[in-house]
């Protein structure tokens, strides 16, 4: 059985070297982005691939179309994180909006009287 295995697994020299150039490539991204924060953009892209897999395998319908027009978009998302303009917001977007005065800095509309309600 074996031996049937082998002699109908033909393998060209241009097959492996196109292995070796995506294997090459994939590496070398992967040096690229090690230690950044693009690591656990990645980590978060890969559970959102696993989550629309397994939604569309065990017929979740809901969790499947919100995926798949997450996906769809995704690309635009990563592009505006990135940006070095706007990667400053991204990591305060999930945290709560405090509306007070920083410490030792006065509100922008207030004054140094007593403001009062018109």
């Amino acid at each position: 059985m074996a031996s049937a295995f082998i002699d109908s697994f033909h393998i060209s020299w241009r097959e492996i070297l196109d292995i070796a150039i995506v294997t090459y490539v994939f590496y070398r991204g992967l040096l690229l982005i090690h230690g950044t924060r693009a690591v656990s953009v990645l980590h978060g892209f890969l559970l959102i691939l696993i989550l629309y897999y397994l939604s569309g395998e065990f017929g979740l319908n809901t969790l499947h179309w919100l995926l798949t027009n997450f996906l769809s978009s995704i690309f635009l998302v990563i592009i505006i994180c990135f940006r070095p303009t706007s990667a400053r917001p991204c990591p305060r977007w999930g945290r709560p909006v405090s509306f007070a005065a920083s410490p030792g800095r006065p509100c922008p509309n207030s004054s140094s009287t007593n403001a009062s309600w018109p």
